[in-house]
């Protein structure tokens, strides 16, 4: 017995719309969570995100942050240089 490719494509569709609500089911179970903890502890929470603040705004943290985002620059030139370098070549004209 065959399945036609229509029927697998329908399935493997259905499969990932399946897969698709779980995750947004457990996504909203999680945040449900969080709003309940927040309600239950919001002072523990509060020192959470001033300590976060404080250690974002110190002098280690900066640098790797600023290092962090040298490298996304030289990796994002690097990519855009060796596209522009294949369209510059591909579109050069022919010398014969």
């Amino acid at each position: 017995m065959e399945i036609s490719q229509p029927d697998v494509s329908l399935s493997s569709e259905q499969g990932r719309k399946a897969a698709y609500l779980q995750f947004q089911k457990q996504l909203e179970d999680r945040l449900n969570q969080l709003k309940a903890d927040l309600t239950e502890r919001p002072f523990l929470w509060l020192a959470i995100a001033f300590f976060a603040g404080v250690v974002s705004h110190t002098f280690p943290v900066r640098i790797l942050f600023h290092d962090m985002l040298k490298l996304r620059a030289r990796a994002v030139s690097r990519i855009y240089h060796s596209g522009r370098r294949k369209w510059l070549v591909a579109s050069a004209p022919s010398r014969i």
